[in-house]
């Protein structure tokens, strides 16, 4: 593990997150961007395996690792690792402090305050599942969450959220001032990285979906909406990339394996080089219900010059321009997605046509360049 002791030439920042990986390709773009701003700059994350030894390392930043669950929530659970991270960011003894996602970011704030850090600040990037839906548990549960977010709020120099969605339901339910709460264009994307190279050159028309294989990210939907246009369009191919999941509403393994023995996908399992099969794709699609951020996918695919079809659902409705740089459809409608697909199998030429404006509309709002100044220029 690699420590560093308190910097002379800059303030010394620690940035909080729950998961390796998404720190890394997520926000690892940030943190190599504050160290050069001159930030002397801390991880504190949970590494659990070798992998994630080997991403961190490969990041090249000093990092603590601590023990924390990724998502459990139980008071006796959140006690226990409160604890623990008030105590790393004692040892650690930061300037500021610059949490990511719901957890840490309530862990951190509170922690931080305890230790009289008074920069604090936190990314909600998602509301997550407790802001959807509205049966009595969940009703319940927001209620005490919402009570644990206006105090940690106070906290808090700045809040960052991904949409005008959250934004809007943050600020509706009193949770902290318009003034403390700023809303970024995503996390931005690598242009330079995410680009078309001159050779990419797919062949016939082919849709993407990308993403963790649950039913709140749409893939059920885009297979259903794949068995209506393998009807009538056989050579159109329809690809799906990710990992089984262990949510009850995932596709299984052994569901894949028949769509992809049948024809109806192309099952392309997990892949660590999701540009390459932006390279070799017409259209991307998330169909998507689940209380989104700014999807990262998204912005991936707009950069590489690839036209969307995503939902009129929280994050996902502000991050295209419909007819532009591609189509909204509502949520949970295999058939108007479908409908929407089909616009581009009947119109081949909107492929390059929205295409086109797709990488206009990543370097418009998505630079990841510009979002990092933009962020920075909170924290000094």
């Amino acid at each position: 593990m690699i420590r560093s002791g308190k910097g002379i030439a800059g303030l010394k920042i620690v940035l909080f997150d729950n998961d390796v990986s998404c720190l890394v390709r997520f926000r690892g773009n940030f943190a190599l961007a504050l160290k050069n701003a001159g930030f002397e700059v801390q991880v504190l994350v949970p590494v659990l395996n070798e992998n994630e030894v080997e991403m961190m390392d490969q990041l090249g930043l000093p990092y603590e690792n601590l023990e924390l669950s990724r998502s459990g929530m139980s008071p006796l659970t959140l006690i226990r690792e409160y604890v623990t991270v008030k105590q790393k960011l004692r040892e650690l003894s930061p300037d500021i402090v610059f949490n990511y996602t719901v957890k840490p970011f309530l862990l951190g704030s509170f922690a931080s305050q305890s230790l009289r850090i008074s920069k604090i600040y936190s990314m909600l990037p998602g509301l997550g599942f407790l802001f959807s839906g509205d049966d009595l548990k969940k009703r319940i549960l927001r209620y005490i969450v919402c009570i644990a977010y206006k105090i940690a709020f106070r906290f808090n120099q700045m809040i960052f959220v991904l949409n005008k969605d959250d934004r809007q339901e943050l600020l509706s339910k009193g949770l902290l001032p318009s003034e403390k709460l700023v809303n970024l264009s995503g996390e931005g994307v690598n242009l330079d990285e995410f680009q078309t190279e001159a050779s990419a050159n797919h062949q016939g028309l082919s849709f993407l979906f990308a993403g963790r294989l649950i039913r709140e990210k749409g893939v059920n939907d885009f297979v259903e909406a794949a068995k209506i246009l393998k009807k009538k369009y056989d050579d159109v191919e329809f690809k799906v990339a990710g990992n089984i999941d262990k949510n009850p509403g995932s596709l299984t393994l052994s569901e894949l394996e028949e769509l992809n023995s049948n024809g109806v996908i192309n099952y392309i399992g997990f892949t660590n080089n999701i540009k390459k099969e932006f390279e070799n794709t017409s259209v991307f699609v998330l169909p998507s219900f689940y209380r989104e951020g700014l999807p990262r996918s998204i912005m991936e695919s707009l950069a590489m010059g690839v036209p969307v079809i995503t939902t009129d659902n929280h994050g996902c409705r502000e991050s295209i321009v419909e007819g532009s740089s591609g189509y909204l459809v509502p949520v949970k409608s295999p058939a108007k997605l479908a409908e929407s697909m089909e616009k581009f199998i009947l119109n081949p030429d909107q492929v390059k046509k929205m295409g086109v404006n797709a990488r206009s509309l990543a370097e418009s709002r998505y630079d990841i360049r510009k979002i990092n100044n933009q962020i920075i220029s909170y924290l000094r």
